[in-house]
């Protein structure tokens, strides 16, 4: 569940 917490900060910060 963590990796999905990860994974929605790294989209973030991909899309910033």
């Amino acid at each position: 569940m963590r990796i999905w917490i990860f994974n929605e900060l790294w989209l973030d910060i991909i899309i910033t």
